[in-house]
């Protein structure tokens, strides 16, 4: 079974609620993909709700994502320099629309 430590990584929020940690990305990320609760990425199981943000941060081949540990909280994290798993996210998910229009669209809906 795959861990976190077996990897290149830096934590750039800790001990959050995923609430708090998906927004974070959101708002950080361009390129940014959702997959469903408990896809593998490098074998660890994402753990979210309906859907869980994983970025490519620009211009490199680093992924950010919430990564949840139990009675510890949320973290968001960079995975460092992993281009395979970065190319395999990109072949299976479309990339969302950037968050400013995807805020622009849920207000929308908001209101009908």
């Amino acid at each position: 079974m795959a861990c976190l430590n077996d990897y290149d990584y830096d934590i750039l929020l800790s001990h959050q609620t995923y609430p708090v940690s998906e927004k974070f990305i959101l708002s950080k990320y361009w390129e940014t993909y959702y997959v469903e609760p408990g896809y593998s990425v490098l074998g660890l199981r994402i753990l979210g709700s309906e859907y869980v943000p994983i970025a490519v941060e620009d211009n490199t081949d680093n992924l950010i994502l919430p990564y949840t540990k139990p009675c510890m909280g949320t973290f968001v994290v960079r995975i460092k320099h992993v281009p395979e798993e970065v190319v395999r996210i990109r072949k299976n998910f479309d990339r969302t629309i950037t968050v400013k229009q995807w805020r622009k669209n849920a207000d929308l809906a908001k209101t009908k």
